[in-house]
């Protein structure tokens, strides 16, 4: 339709027919991303059943045959123009061609955009101007500050190859994500690797500045003059920054004060960053894992310290599946799918902080594998007025009245009992608080045997 449109506009074959030509490459490169919005699943062709995880993909607008636009998450925007059979330009759409301060009323400016293509090689022109934007800018106002020349303006000029580097999926495991010991792939192009780090680091800074306008007391943000976003909680200092060469989302933290450092060793600190770059910021690029991120890094020092180590068992070491029916555990960031009566969408944001009874908990969903089988344990973390934390079984979510559900209703009524085998544990230091969280949870894992289905 575009090509009929642009025929009648010009009235010329020779040059439509030209034009078509032309951006033949390009539409080639644009047709192997992925245009299918599928939440929820996806599906790989070769595989032998569907990766349950939730993707987003990309939308291709035509403005000519040579002239492309192409829409991420519907909130960014590359313009892509065939200058010759051999060159593209590459420029931020969401800037506007005639005002250097402008943003378009639709789009989110796409940080270091022009760096990524040159990051696969060296553009046909030098490129000018300032490629990052200083996260201290408040883009809502739909603006740039003034005095800047801002590269993506005027865009880049690339060899279709580099183009072509940049559009081309490869295979990038979720690791356990979806579950332990399960180690599944799905392609993703370079392109949409930095397009999601982008997407996450903007996301991450809205929501830490939600959390601010909720009066979250924990949560504090600091002023960057630089691209990076700087934050900190009760205990942690965090430096949020985007890796253009890697193509990932980078989290630096370091301990506040020193009052911090009796408890959190620097270890655990490297600990909470790779599990961020990994298990948050990674593959399949879920927003609701950072909130579930936020949430816990906002909790008390003795809980903060037990998820930690829970998330040393899943990134330090390997959990390796048994022969036998002892299980191995993942914390999950996002609710998944289970006979629990949840009345929370698959996919929402699993750790979450409640009242219920002028009572304090905290939610968390953790699923515990077998070689065969997985089981989803949704438990409370009672925060009580002693400072302690007490985990126990959520029964909120449990269906009693389905004859169908009652064995796994036993199921977890035997893990809630190994729940409270433990009376909880003095954390380090009296200032510390206690929490029996962590040890919990290992005991279930120790002693727990689970059935093959």
């Amino acid at each position: 339709m575009q090509v009929e449109a642009n025929l009648n506009q010009s009235r010329n074959l020779v040059e439509t027919i030209s034009q078509i030509v032309r951006g033949y490459k390009l539409v080639r490169l644009l047709g192997t991303l992925s245009v299918a919005c599928v939440v929820g699943v996806i599906p790989e062709p070769g595989r032998a059943r569907n990766i349950q995880a939730a993707r987003q993909a990309f939308t291709v607008l035509c403005q000519s045959p040579c002239h492309y636009r192409l829409l991420y998450r519907g909130q960014y925007c590359i313009e892509f123009l065939m200058v010759d059979n051999e060159t593209v330009l590459v420029r931020d759409a969401s800037l506007s061609k005639f005002s250097n301060t402008k943003l378009l009323s639709n789009w989110h400016p796409i940080t270091g955009l022009l760096a990524l293509f040159s990051a696969f090689g060296s553009p046909v022109q030098p490129i000018i101007g300032e490629q990052f934007l200083s996260t201290d800018h408040d883009f809502e106002a739909k603006t740039l500050p003034e005095g800047v020349v801002w590269a993506s303006n005027n865009g880049g000029l690339f060899n279709i190859e580099i183009v072509k580097q940049v559009f081309a999926s490869r295979p990038v495991s979720l690791g356990n994500v979806l579950g332990a010991g399960v180690d599944d792939q799905f392609s993703v192009s370079p392109l949409e690797e930095y397009l999601a780090a982008v997407y996450l680091f903007d996301f991450t800074r809205a929501h830490v500045k939600h959390e601010t306008l909720k009066q979250n007391p924990q949560i504090k943000i600091h002023r960057s003059p630089d691209a990076t976003f700087r934050f900190n909680t009760q205990f942690i200092s965090f430096v949020l920054s985007i890796n253009v060469k890697m193509r990932k989302l980078d989290l630096q933290c370091m301990p506040l004060n020193e009052q911090v450092q009796p408890f959190l060793q620097q270890s655990d600190l490297v600990v909470l960053s790779t599990y961020f770059m990994k298990k948050v910021a990674g593959p399949p690029f879920r927003t609701n894992a950072v909130k579930s991120f936020i949430a816990i890094i906002s909790e008390p020092i003795s809980l903060l310290k037990d998820c930690i180590n829970i998330f040393n068992r899943e990134v330090g070491h390997s959990q390796f599946m048994t022969n036998d029916m002892r299980p191995v555990m993942t914390m999950c960031l996002t609710v998944p799918p289970s006979p629990l009566n949840v009345p929370l969408a698959i996919g929402h944001q699993a750790v979450l902080k409640l009242t219920q009874n002028n009572q304090v908990i905290t939610l968390f969903f953790i699923q515990f594998h077998s070689s065969s089988n997985t089981i989803t344990v949704p438990i409370k973390c009672v925060h009580e007025q002693n400072n302690s934390i007490r985990p126990e079984l959520y029964q909120n979510f449990i269906n009693q009245n389905n004859q169908e559900y009652l064995p796994y209703a036993r199921h977890l009524q035997t893990i809630n009992n190994y729940l409270q085998q433990l009376p909880p544990q003095r954390f380090q230091n009296q200032t510390g608080g206690n929490c029996s969280f962590f040890l919990a949870l290992k005991n279930v894992m120790d002693n727990y045997q689970m059935s093959p289905s």
